[in-house]
C-alpha cells in the first residue's frame, strides 16, 4: 500500500442554479408544457428526477398535506425502458415532505383532470397510479424530462442549466429564506451535511454583494 498514490481531492462539480425570480418565469412559460409537473416538483420541492418519475398518486396525503418519497424511476438497461424500484439512493432518500398550499392545491385538480381523460376508450389505463403522465395516459419517461427540459429553456431565450439543477435553485432558495443547512440537508433527502453545503447551495451574486456593502459599513474607514 506504500507504493500506491494516493488519490486526489475530487474537484468541486459546477452547477447552476435559478433564482427565485427566475424560477417564477419558468414555471409560468411551462404551464402547457409535458413536463410541468416535474419541473414544478424539482423546483418547489428539490425532488430528483427519478423521484419524480416514480412518484404514484398513493403518495400524496391530501388531507395532511404531505408527499412521501419512496420510490424511483431507473433506466433497464436490457430494455432500454424505465423501471420503478423502491430502492431509493441512501436511506436518507426516504422522506415526507409538506407541501405548499398552492402546489397541493394543483395536485388535486391536475388528478381530477386525469380522472376525466381516463373515461376516453384510448387513454392508457396501465399506468393510473401514477402521477407524471402524457395526455395519452403513459407515464413520462426520465428522458422527456431531460430532452423536453432542455428544449424548452432553450426556445425561451432562458439560462442553460440541467433539469437536475433545479433541485440546486430549491436548496439555494431555501437558504435565502434562511433555513438552516441541517433543514435544507434533511429536505433534499441527502446522507450528509456536506454534500448539501459544498455542491446544493449558492451564494447568489446580490448575496456577495450585500456582503461586500456589509464590510463596508463595518469598516468605516476610508481607504
Amino acid at each position: 500500500m506504500m507504493k500506491v498514490k494516493r488519490p486526489k481531492e475530487t474537484e468541486r462539480f459546477l452547477t447552476n442554479y435559478y433564482s427565485v425570480d427566475q424560477l417564477v418565469e419558468l414555471f409560468e412559460i411551462s404551464k402547457d408544457c409535458r413536463i410541468y409537473t416535474p419541473i414544478i416538483l424539482a423546483g418547489l420541492l428539490g425532488l430528483r428526477r427519478s423521484e419524480i418519475i416514480g412518484l404514484k398518486w398513493e403518495a400524496i396525503n391530501f388531507s395532511a398535506g404531505t408527499i412521501s418519497i419512496k420510490r424511483k424511476a431507473v433506466k433497464d438497461k436490457a430494455s432500454n425502458k424505465d423501471i420503478i424500484s423502491s430502492k431509493l439512493k441512501t436511506a436518507f432518500s426516504y422522506r415526507i415532505l409538506p407541501l405548499p398550499f398552492a402546489l397541493l392545491d394543483y395536485l388535486k385538480r391536475l388528478k381530477k383532470h386525469q380522472a376525466r381523460q381516463a373515461k376516453s376508450p384510448s387513454y392508457s389505463k396501465d399506468y393510473l397510479k401514477y402521477i407524471c403522465l402524457k395526455s395519452n395516459g403513459t407515464r413520462i419517461t426520465l428522458d422527456e424530462v431531460t430532452n423536453g427540459f432542455h428544449r424548452l429553456i432553450q426556445r425561451h431565450g432562458l439560462d442553460k442549466i440541467l433539469f437536475h439543477d433545479l433541485r440546486h435553485s430549491c436548496a439555494t432558495m431555501l437558504l435565502h429564506l434562511n433555513y438552516s443547512m441541517k433543514q435544507i440537508q434533511e429536505w433534499l433527502g441527502h446522507s450528509n451535511y456536506q454534500t448539501t453545503a459544498n455542491i446544493y447551495t449558492h451564494v447568489s451574486v446580490k448575496d456577495k454583494e450585500d456582503m461586500a456593502n456589509t464590510i463596508n459599513n463595518s469598516i468605516k474607514m476610508v481607504l
